[in-house]
């Protein structure tokens, strides 16, 4: 990822100097018609493409120096100083990285494979290193909460507030509709 956002701040300073080799079909266009790219569209393409470089750093920022014992936990340097870790975890630490079998299951495996494996025998540990590892394991709640939101202002749009309905569709929670039924005062009206 970081290789990409570098790309593209080396892409916006070529357009600015009309290197148009990454963009074939412009290339094209302008080597077929005899026009040029105006300065103004120039400008606009170079500032898209910083924006995105920088929205890129936002998202994907730069890894933090205590995450790199979840690069490499053999390499760890004063693991009392690192920022995050509990007690417990700081232990496991200190155990895995001193583990010669685990080390040479570690310059074998992805860091992924590694810590899902690490993480059956120091459970904390690998749980958070697999956060910090895969930070966007699936795309799963985001792709139900947007089909949710689909449903409920199309076909099905009605007065009631959309954050209350779309919250007790996210919800994972089950109601148990017997029991807030029962636990409602029933009042009974007279003929």
């Amino acid at each position: 990822m970081l290789t990409r956002f570098f790309e593209l701040r080396d892409e916006a300073a070529r357009i600015e100097k009309e290197s148009f080799t990454n963009f074939p079909t412009l290339k094209q266009f302008l080597e077929s018609s005899e026009d040029s790219l105006l300065d103004h569209i120039k400008g606009n393409i170079a500032e898209h493409l910083r924006t995105l470089a920088t929205t890129f750093r936002e998202y994907f920022p730069e890894p933090h120096p205590d995450d790199s014992c979840i690069r490499n936990p053999f390499s760890c340097q004063e693991i009392e100083k690192i920022h995050g870790l509990t007690e417990d975890e700081q232990d496991q630490l200190v155990d895995l990285s001193s583990c010669g079998a685990i080390k040479n299951n570690f310059n074998g495996e992805q860091i992924a494979d590694f810590w899902a494996l690490a993480r059956k025998d120091y459970k904390e540990l690998g749980d958070k290193a697999m956060k910090k590892i895969l930070p966007f394991a699936t795309t799963y709640r985001c792709e139900q909460a947007f089909s949710s939101m689909c449903f409920m202002t199309n076909k099905y749009k009605n007065r009631l507030g959309m954050p209350s309905d779309f919250r007790v569709k996210m919800s994972s929670l089950e109601p148990n509709i017997s029991e807030i039924m029962d636990s409602r005062v029933r009042f009974n009206s007279s003929h």
